[in-house]
C-alpha cells in the first residue's frame, strides 16, 4: 500500500489531482476483486458446521443381488478428510461403521435392523439413525412390448437380458404408496431422461448399441422414505 499511495501522489503531482484519484480508485477496485475471489472447495467445506447430509436414512438389503456384503454410504457435509472423523460408533454391534473421506460407510449384512451412527467431526458431535429393511419389489407392472418382467424384480433391483429391443412401449406401474420420480433410457451411446412424479410411466424405447443399454427407474416410497434405483439392462453387443 505504501508503493501504491506513493504512485498516486506522484501521478497527482505530475498529471493533476483528477487523474491521481482515478488511479487510486482503480487500484482499490482491483484489490477488492482479488480479495473477493472464491475460496477453495476444502476451505468452504471447513466453514460448514458438520452434519449428516441425509438425516435418519432408510435403506434396503436385497437377498438376490449376489453381493457378499451389504452397505450404504452416509455423506457428511463440512467434512472432506477421513482424519476429521473421530470417535465413530454404531449402537448396533451388527453394523460396522468405517470412516472415509467425507463420509461414513456402514456395513449391515442381509438383515433388517436399526442403528444410531455417531461421531465427532472437528469437535462437533453428529449422529443419524440408520434403518435397514428388506427389499420389496415396488413394481405392480413392468412391461416392454407384450412381455412382462414384473416378477424379475422380486429379489433384486436389477435384471439383465441379451435380447435387442427396437421401438417397443415401456409401461411401468408402481404399487400403492410408491411414486416414480424419474426414468433414464441409455441406448446407442445416448441417454434420454424423463422427470416423473406419478405412479405410471409409458414411452416407446429402443435398447441397442455396442455397450450395455439400460432403463433406470427411480422410485420412492412416500410413507417410509425408501428410495430404489431399478435397472433393466440389455447386456452384450448389438
Amino acid at each position: 500500500m505504501v508503493r501504491i499511495n506513493a504512485a498516486v501522489r506522484e501521478n497527482a503531482m505530475r498529471k493533476g489531482i483528477k487523474k491521481g484519484v482515478t488511479l487510486f480508485l482503480m487500484t482499490a477496485v482491483i484489490l477488492t476483486a482479488v480479495n473477493a475471489l472464491p475460496q477453495s472447495a476444502a476451505r468452504v467445506q471447513a466453514a460448514v458446521k458438520p452434519y449428516f447430509v441425509v438425516k435418519n436414512p432408510t435403506v434396503t438389503y436385497k437377498p438376490g443381488d449376489n453381493y457378499s456384503r451389504y452397505y450404504a454410504v452416509l455423506s457428511i457435509a463440512g467434512c472432506t478428510e477421513k482424519s476429521e472423523i473421530k470417535n465413530l460408533k454404531s449402537s448396533n454391534k451388527k453394523v460396522k461403521a468405517v470412516a472415509g473421506n467425507g463420509y461414513v460407510a456402514v456395513y449391515f449384512g442381509d438383515r433388517a435392523l436399526t442403528s444410531v451412527i455417531s461421531c465427532k467431526v472437528r469437535g462437533t458431535k453428529i449422529s443419524t439413525k440408520l434403518t435397514v429393511k428388506k427389499y420389496v419389489n415396488p413394481f405392480d407392472s413392468f412391461k416392454i412390448g407384450k412381455q412382462t418382467f414384473t416378477g424379475k424384480f422380486n429379489k433384486n433391483n436389477e435384471y439383465r437380458q441379451e435380447k435387442h429391443i427396437e421401438r417397443q412401449t415401456l409401461s411401468i406401474k408402481v404399487k400403492k404408496g410408491w411414486k416414480i420420480t424419474g426414468v433414464s433410457v441409455y441406448s446407442g451411446g445416448g441417454c434420454k431422461t424423463y422427470r416423473v412424479n406419478k405412479s405410471t410411466f409409458s414411452k416407446k424405447i429402443t435398447l441397442n448399441g455396442r455397450y450395455s443399454a439400460a432403463v433406470y427407474v427411480y422410485v420412492k416410497n412416500t410413507k417410509t422414505g425408501i428410495s430404489e434405483r431399478m435397472i433393466f439392462r440389455k447386456s452384450g453387443g448389438y
